[in-house]
């Protein structure tokens, strides 16, 4: 963790100091702050408080929970401070360069961070981690700090939630990857009565498991790369996905399962989306992020990045959903507080 300290426009001399906090005290999080504007009274308080954390750090670990306190006084407290966050994601395949997961939450977050003041750049972790072990790093602050995963009571209250739907409920839109030989079976299907004679897949560790249990839908749990190779052999019928995912998937994936295709005429419809997450601790990051994206809501730059992201349009024009059948299904895990967040966040479905 870095902190600069930069002087005034007036020409004064340009001074900087660094803090070198260690590595153990933070875990995963690493941010630059710059300070502009000296001698704003702030500022110049700052670099007091900046000095002292040098001094501290020179010579024993700090609490972590304290950093982040400090950190998030630092960025906040005035706009005479800008920071650059570089955060660790959870890489969740090998057997692609790029997940298509992962676009537009970065294209968010940069937004939301430059609509902060911010700016920002990503890495995913060194290993493949499942849910469980995601919610246990990010937790700890261990190798990752950032995650965008579903909405859960558990994790909001084991981690520190910004509850501003990412994809504005498409990913409660749910249609299926499926074997190309299995059409004709759902097209049989008209009610969740029928849904319920046909397995699903979803991942280890995964809110959509409860969500589809709950609906007395037969669901079987493997690690994501696995779905795909179960669902073309036959060990399960449909791995249902958010409307935007499974196109993109299925053409990364060009060549690896030539028999998946997207199922036609169904959705099945609950109220849900992805969070971003932190751990608790990190309330500097939790703050910009909540900040800038309230932000980007206020100004439009949001509703105009998601309505002109190339891959979610391309994904809603291939999902057709308007064209498709709805089961409806209720979503028993929503927090009171996600079930009280804005409509405005929502898509009009929800």
């Amino acid at each position: 963790m870095k902190f600069w300290s930069r002087a005034d426009d007036s020409g004064s001399k340009l001074s900087c100091l660094t803090a070198l906090i260690p590595r153990a005290a933070i875990g995963a999080t690493r941010c630059v702050v710059r300070l502009a504007a000296q001698p704003d009274p702030v500022a110049q308080g700052s670099s007091h408080l900046i000095a002292s954390l040098a001094r501290a750090g020179s010579g024993c670990a700090i609490n972590s929970s304290v950093c982040f306190a400090l950190l998030a006084a630092l960025c906040f407290s005035s706009n005479a401070f800008s920071a650059h966050f570089e955060l660790v994601y959870p890489r969740s395949s090998t057997s692609v360069a790029t997940d298509s997961r992962d676009v537009f939450p970065h294209k968010l977050l940069k937004l939301a961070l430059a609509k902060a003041g911010h700016t920002v750049t990503f890495s995913p972790s060194r290993d493949v981690m499942e849910a469980a072990r995601v919610n246990v790093e990010l937790r700890e602050n261990r190798n990752i700090n950032i995650v965008y995963t579903g909405m859960d009571p558990d994790l909001e209250s084991s981690l520190r939630p910004i509850r501003i739907p990412i994809f504005r409920g498409l990913l409660g839109h749910r249609i299926f990857i499926i074997n190309k030989n299995r059409q004709a079976a759902f097209s049989r299907v008209k009610t969740l009565d029928d849904l319920r004679k046909l397995v699903a897949g979803q991942g280890i560790g995964w809110q959509d498991v409860d969500i589809l249990k709950a609906a007395n839908l037969p669901v079987v749990t493997s690690k994501y790369d696995l779905l795909f190779k179960m669902v073309e052999a036959g060990r399960v019928d449909y791995f249902p996905r958010g409307a935007n995912e499974p196109f993109g998937e299925l053409a990364a994936r060009a060549g690896k399962e030539a028999n998946l295709v997207v199922e036609k005429s169904l959705v099945l419809v609950y109220p849900f989306d992805l969070f971003f997450y932190t751990c608790k601790e990190n309330e500097a990051l939790a703050s910009a992020i909540e900040t800038g994206l309230k932000a980007a809501y206020a100004d439009g730059s949001y509703l105009e990045l998601f309505n002109k992201d190339a891959g979610i349009q391309k994904a809603l024009i291939e999902a057709n959903l308007k064209g498709r059948a709805p089961i409806y299904i209720d979503n028993p895990l929503l927090s009171n507080e996600s079930r009280n967040i804005r409509r405005e966040y929502w898509m009009q479905q929800f």
